[in-house]
């Protein structure tokens, strides 16, 4: 076993932290992910040519 445990905390971005056996840690900040129908949304520039 080479991790103890992880935490995972939702704020205004996600921090993990991860405890290794032998009391070391490490903690990393990754941004919030985007929403699905943010990630599929026609380009402005798409929908101006279409206009």
């Amino acid at each position: 076993m080479l991790i103890a445990d992880v935490t995972l905390l939702k704020e205004a971005e996600i921090r993990t932290q991860v405890r290794f056996s032998g009391s070391a840690t490490h903690t990393l900040h990754l941004p919030l992910p985007k929403s699905a129908w943010l990630l599929r949304q026609t380009p402005a520039s798409v929908v101006a040519e279409i206009d």
